[in-house]
């Protein structure tokens, strides 16, 4: 039988200029969707970090102990490492928990290990801090440009970590866990310094004071269950001057069992914004003591999805106050790779705060 080279030579040409071309398909569709994932949705453009990627903003997450601080701080590790989220990384040491001792570091790396793949953070990522001294806490933010945290937040007597900040041997200090440090949300019912409104409303204060002085660009601040008095809380916020973006939910956190960023995005969240001053409107007057929410839960892990898009996709130079429910469960297709997205279904955030200011 007679072959033509010329021929099987064409043949074959053709055949990797289509494989060729199937790949670059199949890269583009994964990074039109982590892109999506990162920032935008299929109506409008970020104008948060996301907007500018390649300046990369640090972010610091104080209590990031807890498991809805841990979670927060899981998925800003997962987005530094993604082109396009304008979230800087390891090699500017962001993210970076604020905790008070070795404790709370350890409480940390228990829940990056547990949901998000073994990850991990180690000493330059973690700032062992006086939670109760602002200097303490404004020098360690000098490098941030953008803060998240809690109102108020589970908090533990433990001895200080030594060579750190200790004054004297067998010095105590309050170890601070945004919202609580078990993934139940469950407080012990002797957790007196947790339930003490003035306790934590000076905490609160000094951790907004902190960002002041260290002229922190944006501030993410989470309504927590413990929340006893929002309005007081709204009423720091007002004064300081700072940018901030305030979210709130009237449903009951719940944290999902066995999570792991894998799962995303769990609801179908209803996303109500509202912008402060350019309203004519102060957080405090917008916060309602007397509220007793819904009968619908919210994962904790949607809450901490939500509170890293903030500020991927909204302005930073903009004060709001977002409302967040539950509509339901989400029905979303999964996409071909999570291992690329910094949270799964994240894009469905993205698309819903495109309307917000």
């Amino acid at each position: 039988m007679f072959r033509c080279s010329g021929c099987t030579m064409a043949v074959a040409t053709t055949l990797c200029v289509v494989l060729l071309l199937v790949d670059a398909a199949q890269c583009f569709s994964l990074n039109t969707r982590s892109f999506m994932t990162m920032s935008m949705s299929t109506s409008g453009k970020p104008k948060g970090c996301a907007a500018k990627p390649f300046e990369r903003k640090n972010v610091a997450v104080i209590g990031g102990a807890g498991y809805l601080g841990g979670t927060i701080f899981g998925f800003l590790q997962r987005a530094s490492t993604i082109h396009g989220t304008g979230i800087a990384g390891p090699t500017s040491l962001s993210p970076r928990c604020i905790c008070a001792t070795g404790a709370g570091s350890m409480s940390l790396n228990r829940i990056l290990s547990k949901s998000f793949r073994l990850a991990y953070a180690g000493e330059d990522l973690v700032k062992l801090t006086n939670m109760q001294d602002v200097s303490a806490i404004s020098k360690q933010l000098e490098w941030a440009d953008a803060v998240i945290l809690g109102t108020a937040n589970q908090l533990q007597t433990a001895p200080v970590t030594g060579n750190t900040y200790e004054t004297s041997p067998n010095q105590k200090t309050l170890e601070l866990y945004l919202d609580t440090q078990s993934s139940r949300g469950t407080l012990d019912e002797d957790d007196t310094m947790t339930k003490d409104p003035i306790v934590q409303l000076q905490m609160f204060k000094n951790t907004i004071q902190a960002c002041k002085e260290a002229a922190v660009g944006h501030v993410v601040v989470v309504q927590t269950p413990q929340t006893q008095d929002p309005q007081a809380f709204g009423k720091i916020l007002d004064e300081s001057g700072l940018k901030f973006t305030y979210i709130v939910s009237g449903s009951t956190m719940e944290s999902v069992k066995d999570y792991t960023f894998y799962k995303g995005v769990q609801g179908n969240l209803n996303i109500e914004g509202l912008t402060i001053d350019k309203d004519g409107n102060s957080i405090s007057s917008l916060l309602n003591n007397d509220d007793t929410g819904t009968d619908r839960t919210i994962a904790r892990e949607d809450i901490a999805a939500l509170s890293v898009q903030c500020l991927l996709s909204l302005d930073w130079d903009t004060s709001r106050y977002i409302n967040v429910e539950n509509g339901g469960q989400l029905t979303a297709d999964t996409p071909a790779r999570v291992d690329k997205e910094w949270c799964v279904n994240s894009d469905q955030l993205a698309m819903k705060l495109t309307s917000i200011q």
